[in-house]
C-alpha cells in the first residue's frame, strides 16, 4: 500500500462528528521496494514561508525510506480547496544496510531571524 500524506478537518463537535479525511500527496513507497521492516512516507511539517504566517500552510516532507525529501505547496489559497503540488527537491543515492535509500526528519527554522523560514 502505497504511503499518504493526510490531513483531517475537524469538525465543531470534534468528540461527536465524523473528521473528513484528505489525502494531499500519495505514491511513497520504500526504494528499493521492501516487503517489511521499511515505511514512507516520514516526517511532515507544516510552516508559513510568508514572515505575517498569512494562506495556507507549504509541507516539507521527509520520503523516509522513499529516500526524497518533498515540498507540498497550495494550489489554491481558496479554503475548500485541498489539492498541494509536490515537488521533490533532494533525492537520496546512499543506502542502508538493509539497502534502502533513507532521508531522515526535515526542520524547518529561521536561521536569521528575518521572520522567514530559510
Amino acid at each position: 500500500v502505497d504511503g499518504k500524506v493526510l490531513a483531517f478537518e475537524m469538525p465543531a463537535k470534534w468528540d461527536k462528528e465524523p473528521w473528513v479525511k484528505h489525502v494531499l500527496a500519495d505514491g511513497y513507497l520504500p526504494q528499493p521496494k521492501q516487503p517489511m521492516g521499511s515505511g514512507a512516507p516520514g516526517t511532515a511539517v507544516a510552516f508559513s514561508p510568508d514572515a505575517n504566517n498569512q494562506g495556507k500552510p507549504t509541507i516539507v516532507l521527509s520520503g523516509d525510506d522513499g529516500g526524497v525529501v518533498d515540498i507540498l505547496t497550495p494550489a489554491s489559497e481558496t479554503t475548500n480547496d485541498w489539492k498541494y503540488t509536490k515537488k521533490t527537491i533532494y533525492t537520496s543515492t546512499g543506502t542502508t544496510q538493509q539497502g534502502v535509500r533513507t532521508v531522515g526528519r526535515v526542520l524547518v527554522a529561521d536561521m536569521d531571524e528575518s521572520g522567514k523560514p530559510e
